[in-house]
Order: C-alpha cells, then structure tokens, then sequence
C-alpha cells in the first residue's frame, strides 16, 4: 500500500497570503509596495483575467508595474505597507543589508511584512537532506535560508536600527500525513511584522538621506481593474452560491473562510470578510471548527 504524501491544508501559499492579507486588513493599509524577486511571467499574471471581468472586484484596484532593482528604493514611490513574500532569500548575503535599506530607510512604511522560509523546517523534507553535508534548499535559485534564531536576529536589528516594532509569526506549522518522524520546529514559513515607532520624516540611527532614493525604474504597465456595480442577490440565491462555492472549495468536507473570499462574486454581495464570517457562522449549512474554518452540513 502507498504511503500518502504530507501536505499542507490549506496550500502553504494559500497560508501564507491569508496572513499576509489578515495582517493588512488588521493595519487598514490602503497601498502596498510588493518588490518581487522574478520578473518572469509578472505582468501576465497581475492583467485582470476572465473571471476579474465576469465578476469584478469590490473595491478599485490599480497596480503600477516597476521593472528594476528592488535594493534601490524608487524616488517619489510611497505606500502604507511593503511586503516582500518569499523575496529576501533570493538576494545575495552581501546584497542583504541594501534591500533592507530601501524597504526600512527608503519607503519608511507604517507597517512591513517579509516571510521567507524556515530553513529548520527542511528536517521534515528528506530529499533536503537538512543537517547533512549534502545539504539542499528548497529552491535552485535561493541564496541562503535562515533558521529562527538568524531570522528573528536580522528582524530585530531592523527594528532597533530603523524604529520598528518587530513580532513574528509561525505559517504552515503542521502537514497532513505528515511522517511518523515529523519534527515540530516551527512553521515551514516565518514571517515578520514591522510596525512603524516613529513619523516617516523622522531621522532613524545612521540615516543617510541622499541614499533614499535611485535612479528611476522602468515603468511597465499601469493596470485598471474593472468594478461591480450590481445588486445585491435574492438570499436564496446568496446561500446556494455561497454553499456552492464551499462545496467545490472543500477537501474532505472542510473549507476555509479565505476559500470564500476568494470568488469575486462573494466578495461583491458582501463588501467586507468580517460580514461573510458573521453570515457564515449564522447558516445552519455550515458548522466552525477554527477561527476561519468550517465544515458542511448535509442538508436536512
């Protein structure tokens, strides 16, 4: 008989996103600088795709495309919150302290968010061969990955050179059919959260100020997302989408709020997660089983 695979439920990616999404809702940031670490494929992935026009988006969205070096902070560029997701691993160690610069010295944003993964984690990937000379990351093109103790150092450093308050935050701690052997060692993900102490005009330890800003980027494409503008549904119509959308969503009768969210369609009917929670928890056709988790009810 085969072994299952282990797996993440939801997808580590899916975690990821919603941290970073529930972080930024928390903070009511209204604008966000996202330095990427691959071009490749970018603009095709950010235009609005068929379902964006068949069922628009609540709120207007524009994303603004830069190509250049994300060590170098844009001039006149300023937004709420930076994220780099999955970005600082990509850079080399010598190369570090400059993205770090351009995020924490150039942007100044009132809240940051870096996630990169805990390389401990690697223990329970034996293809990793982690604590081995023949040692591999996670991905080909990874510089370095860091442990918990180097992470929360660096993160700490930039809090106290910077003016930030730094917290953390373990993503992906548990997988399904997970090894006999599984080590708990945190999250497969660590991300940290930067909140701003101080005014962005303010001087932090050792700001240099003509080095906050680079020779202009390359623009790429600046790009619109269309807006709904119907009604609202019939409430029979709105339970059979919303147990629609639950029940092609769900693995093995379980489903997560951010599922929901996920269909544009739900977004438009109810404007704000917190209302879809609220609505959620109130159906009979649903049970909660976390905080954003829930299970489908058979129908009586």
């Amino acid at each position: 008989m085969t072994t299952p695979e282990p797996y993440f439920f939801p997808p580590l990616w899916e975690q990821r996103r919603r941290h970073i999404a529930d972080t930024l809702y928390a903070h009511k940031v209204q604008s966000v600088l996202e330095p990427r670490a691959s071009l490749l494929n970018a603009k095709a992935q950010l235009l609005p795709g068929y379902m964006d026009k068949t069922e628009p988006r609540v709120d207007p969205l524009t994303i603004t495309l830069y190509h250049g070096d994300g060590t170098i902070p844009i001039c006149g560029l300023s937004a709420d919150a930076v994220v780099c997701s999955e970005v600082i691993e990509h850079v080399y160690p010598d190369q570090v302290s400059a993205l770090t610069q351009a995020v924490f010295g150039g942007y100044r944003p009132r809240l940051a968010v870096f996630t990169t993964p805990n390389a401990e984690f690697n223990v329970n990937f034996p293809n990793l061969h982690y604590g081995t000379p023949q040692a591999m990351f996670r991905d080909a093109d990874h510089k370095f990955e860091w442990t918990r103790d180097e992470f929360r150092q660096w993160a700490q450093d930039c809090a106290d050179t910077y003016g930030y308050d730094a917290g953390f935050v373990d993503v992906g701690r548990q997988m399904r059919n997970a090894a006999a052997g599984f080590v708990a060692c945190g999250g497969c993900t660590q991300m940290a959260v930067f909140v701003r102490r101080t005014a962005p005009e303010q001087q932090y330890q050792h700001q240099d100020s003509g080095e906050r800003c680079g020779q202009p980027p390359q623009l790429l494409e600046s790009i619109e997302y269309p807006v709904f503008s119907g009604r609202r549904m019939a409430a029979k119509q709105l339970e059979a989408l919303v147990e629609e959308t639950a029940r092609t969503e769900a693995m093995d009768g379980v489903f997560t709020l951010e599922q929901l969210w996920g269909r544009p369609k739900i977004q438009q009917q109810f404007k704000r997660r917190a209302a879809l929670r609220v609505w959620v928890i109130g159906n009979q056709l649903f049970s909660q089983t976390d905080h954003d988790t829930f299970c489908l009810e058979r129908r009586r």
